[in-house]
């Protein structure tokens, strides 16, 4: 069997857990992006850090303070990507809050006109969902044969399928919508400032700390879009240019737009049953041997392959590789090339997760 490995080579690239020594890779990266969730602050994105740090740990005891920021490192060790999990997006405190689509249907037998609106109704959750976001990845590593972004986004999955019993049922992931120079909202434009008196990065800011403001200030009943400017109005529920990706990715893997924006900018969430997410329900979890010791019924695979040890008190307590495999689906087992071995800093009976290349193309 060891000769089935030999010309298996690890991937250079790998996704672990963020450090607090990544802030200027992370910070550079964050100006690509500039979100509640990525900021580019470098005070805010070291509390993100951190956040993350306890996250990963598993030391944060309240399921709502949960956030795991993932990083993908080139082979220099220089951090070129980003993407996070938010274990729950909605609580009593910070609700999750989001306008609701619906339609107004209306007919006049005198006129004979019918008129179908459109309507925005602000609608609040406060046992939310698990949310996935901040996906970001250096522009000189865009569109390369490895399908880093692939990677990046589906390798939240492959902890998810980890950790079922961190995450809520449902999972969400809000997606950006065309927007203006300096990330200007053409939605926040016509309702948001006017309710609030802000400016949208005013806003913004706000609401990374509290987000009050929304539910006491905006409109209680229903907004016709009828009402507002031309541009406002296209872009609700409109995905914006980078966001085109990410939305293809992830209706690949079961999410849907579930009629629901985001009440600051308009673009529209993508939801999931958690359980239903195909790369959650077909990873495969397996046992790490040696290649001597490999069953005879195993066969040649290739995917994304992680571990979890949320004890390790120097970092790296999750890593991901893409790599070659040899998988017995008889006894569970799995041989890695030595430096596939390496590089997840694992030992044999370590137990693994893996989704393989052809259920999500990467």
């Amino acid at each position: 069997m060891t000769n089935r490995l030999n010309d298996f080579i690890s991937c250079s690239f790998i996704i672990r857990d963020a450090q607090p020594r990544d802030i200027d890779d992370i910070f550079q990266l964050s100006s690509l992006l500039n979100t509640v969730n990525l900021p580019a602050d470098k005070s805010e994105l070291e509390h993100v850090i951190a956040q993350s740090d306890t996250s990963f740990s598993l030391t944060e005891v309240n399921p709502t303070k949960r956030a795991f920021l993932f990083v993908l490192e080139n082979e220099q060790g220089k951090v070129i990507g980003t993407s996070q999990i938010f274990a729950k997006h909605g609580t009593l405190e910070s609700p999750h809050s989001y306008f609701e689509v619906n339609t107004d249907e209306r007919y006049s037998e005198t006129l004979n006109k019918y008129f179908k609106h459109q309507i925005l109704h602000l609608r609040q959750s406060f046992d939310g969902p698990s949310e996935i976001g901040s996906l970001v990845l250096d522009k000189d590593y865009r569109s390369s044969e490895q399908k880093l972004g692939r990677r990046l986004s589906f390798v939240r999955f492959l902890f998810m399928a980890m950790n079922k019993d961190l995450f809520s049922h449902r999972v969400i992931a809000e997606l950006l919508p065309p927007l203006g120079p300096n990330f200007k909202s053409a939605l926040w434009d016509a309702v948001g400032r006017k309710f609030t008196g802000l400016e949208y990065y005013e806003a913004d800011m706000i609401s990374r700390r509290n987000k009050e403001f929304i539910s006491t200030l905006f409109p209680s009943q229903d907004i016709y879009v009828s009402l507002l400017p031309s541009c406002a109005q296209e872009v609700i529920g409109k995905i914006g240019k980078n966001s085109q990706g990410a939305a293809h990715l992830l209706s690949s893997i079961g999410f849907q737009y579930n009629q629901h924006v985001d009440p600051f900018d308009g673009g529209p969430h993508f939801e999931a049953a958690r359980d239903n997410i195909k790369l959650i329900k077909e990873a495969l979890n397996a046992r790490l041997v040696s290649a001597e010791k490999i069953d005879s019924d195993s066969q040649s695979y290739r995917g994304l392959i992680g571990c979890f040890k949320p004890q390790n008190k120097a970092g790296k307590r999750f890593l991901s590789v893409m790599a070659d495999y040899l998988y017995s689906s008889k006894s569970k087992k799995i041989a890695l090339h030595p430096k596939s071995i390496e590089r997840l800093d694992i030992d044999i009976n370590d137990e693994v997760i893996i989704i393989d290349s052809k259920l999500c193309n990467i």
